[in-house]
């Protein structure tokens, strides 16, 4: 009797034989089975026949998914308006009797991620406040604005080896350009009277990180000329806050504004935090 593999044999009730079309192993026919494999919407015999062994199981990922329909909408819509909601590249504004405050935080209502959704598509020459500064490193300029004060120095805007001098900034440029291939000068300019500020230094040092320093806080329409709108000297403690308001803070329309802290020349300089109070009465925009 020839080979008969996997097969069983009987002289009395003979069977077909058959070959597994994957292991090649010879079993009765009656044994081997079609396979079967998931195309579009059903299952599709790919005229195979294959024993028990070498049967694989449909793949339920090549089966195309079905979407319930959406659901039926409603006769009157009213959608929050996001774009009024998230204004301000995430810039905060409360009104108040005394003014209004712009801190760039990003509370409940705004846009985690710092930007309204409008700016996604915003037209050449349109205005938006930009950080400017010398402390960009560890957290960078935008540390300096993210709404949170109580953080230590890796987390702040700082720079590491202070200038002697009151050039150790951070600030804001109130009429910065979007669209990078948009033309640089706006009509009218945009320019803000800044009543009130306060600047926070980091939860692990004093502003300058060796003690009690100067600081300014200055105004300029062209980014190089600067007027010193305050001046004070701080306590040189961690986590210190220097604030000025209208009574100590000389007024005036400017289009940057920016906190200048003296150095030493040698140790670091770092602010956790920056925010001013815009005055609403007036003429804030020239």
């Amino acid at each position: 009797m020839r080979p008969h593999g996997r097969a069983q044999i009987s002289a009395t009730r003979p069977r077909a034989l058959g070959i597994c079309q994957r292991c090649g192993f010879k079993y009765n026919h009656d044994r081997l089975r079609w396979q079967f494999q998931y195309g579009a919407m059903r299952l599709i015999n790919l005229r195979i026949l294959v024993c028990d062994t070498c049967y694989d199981t449909p793949q339920i990922q090549l089966r195309t998914i079905l979407l319930p329909p959406d659901p039926v909408p409603i006769e009157y819509p009213v959608p929050e308006n996001y774009s009024n909601a998230d204004s301000g590249v995430g810039k905060k504004f409360t009104a108040s009797s005394a003014g209004i405050t712009t801190s760039d935080a990003t509370p409940a209502g705004f846009a985690t991620v710092g930007f309204a959704p409008s700016e996604l598509f915003t037209e050449p020459g349109t205005v938006a406040d930009m950080n400017i500064g010398t402390m960009i490193q560890a957290g960078g300029l935008d540390a300096a604005f993210d709404g949170k004060t109580n953080k230590p120095s890796v987390w702040s805007a700082v720079q590491a080896v202070s200038n002697s001098s009151f050039q150790n900034t951070v600030g804001k440029y109130w009429n910065a350009v979007v669209a990078t291939n948009a033309a640089q000068s706006i009509q009218p300019p945009v320019a803000y009277n800044v009543i009130g500020f306060a600047v926070t230094a980091p939860s692990d040092q004093p502003l300058l990180k060796s003690g009690s320093t100067g600081v300014q806080f200055q105004g300029s329409n062209n980014g190089i000329s600067w007027t010193v709108l305050y001046s004070t000297t701080t306590p040189g403690t961690n986590g210190e806050v220097i604030t000025g308001i209208s009574s100590n803070l000389s007024g005036g329309n400017f289009q940057y504004h920016r906190v200048a802290i003296q150095g030493d020349g040698a140790t670091q300089v770092a602010v956790a935090q920056l925010s001013m109070t815009v005055s609403n009465t007036g003429q804030n925009e020239q």
